[in-house]
C-alpha cells in the first residue's frame, strides 16, 4: 500500500507546503485590509486661484469638503467652474501620488517589484 500524504506534506520536492501558502494568503489579506484603512484615513487638499478654492479628498477619492473664498464668489460662472475644476484635479493628482506610494510600499513588503502597476 502506498504511503499516505498528509495535507501539509508536499507531494513532490518542488511543491510548496499548503499550510505555508494559506498562511501567506492570510498575511496578504491582512495587509490589503490595512492598506484600505490607511487610504481612507489619508486626506489631501487641492487648490486653485491662490487657495481661493480648496477641495479636500480622502484616499478613496471622496470629496470631504469644498471651501470657496468669499472674494471668489464675485467672479463669473466660467471662472468659478475653471477654478473648481483645477482644484479638484489638483487634489486628484495629490491623492494618486500618495496612493501610489502606499501601494509601492505594500508591493515591497510582499517582495514584489516596486515599479509594478
Amino acid at each position: 500500500m502506498p504511503d499516505q500524504i498528509t495535507p501539509n506534506q508536499p507531494t513532490t520536492p518542488n511543491q510548496p507546503d499548503l499550510n505555508e501558502l494559506m498562511k501567506k494568503a492570510q498575511e496578504i489579506q491582512q495587509k490589503m485590509k490595512w492598506a484600505q484603512t490607511e487610504l481612507a484615513s489619508i486626506h489631501v487638499t487641492g487648490s486653485a486661484g491662490g487657495d481661493a478654492i480648496q477641495i479636500t479628498l480622502n484616499g478613496h477619492r471622496k470629496v470631504l469638503s469644498v471651501k470657496i473664498d468669499d472674494a471668489t464668489l464675485k467672479e463669473s460662472k466660467e471662472v468659478m467652474q475653471d477654478l473648481i475644476t483645477a482644484a479638484f484635479n489638483d487634489a486628484m493628482d495629490k491623492i494618486e501620488k500618495v496612493a501610489q506610494e502606499k501601494m509601492m510600499k505594500l508591493a515591497k513588503d510582499f517582495g514584489l517589484p516596486e515599479d509594478i502597476k
